[in-house]
């Protein structure tokens, strides 16, 4: 009998304070929402991340120029070139490719339209080692 008076008592307090718990039940379920949401969010954008590296791959090695800088000031630049690409390719035994890019970034205008775009040089092997397929066209290569 206890656990029906309870009930009863509860549900009179419910129907006294209607509009109250009405918002009550509505902040709950506004934030059940929001955490159900942030967590889906969270677990699509780590699985994102898991697919682009497993895309990229786990056996390519990418070495960059560097440019120490003191604040903000560059003090030495150390550029890399198609001879050293040359020597890699000759010298390592253990690299299946070695791939020579460069990179800039460039503003473009045609007719009425203006993008800023990234124009990245390199050779017919750069996207057989990124697993890029060209949906229209061909490379440019000599």
């Amino acid at each position: 009998m206890f656990f029906l008076d309870v009930l009863r008592q509860a549900l009179e307090s419910i129907g006294a304070n209607l509009f109250r718990a009405l918002l009550t039940m509505l902040g709950m379920i506004i934030g059940v929402a929001a955490v159900v949401t942030m967590v889906s969010l969270g677990t699509g954008a780590q699985r994102a991340v898991e697919e682009q590296m497993e895309a990229l791959g786990a056996d390519i090695l990418a070495i960059t120029n560097s440019q120490r800088r003191f604040w903000g000031v560059a003090l030495e630049n150390s550029s890399l070139g198609v001879d050293d690409a040359a020597a890699l390719r000759s010298d390592a035994r253990h690299l299946e490719r070695v791939v020579p890019r460069i990179t800039q970034r460039l503003q473009f205008e045609f007719g009425n339209s203006n993008a800023r775009v990234e124009l990245i040089g390199s050779t017919s092997e750069y996207p057989v080692l990124h697993r890029y397929e060209i949906a229209a066209g061909r490379m440019f290569v000599p």
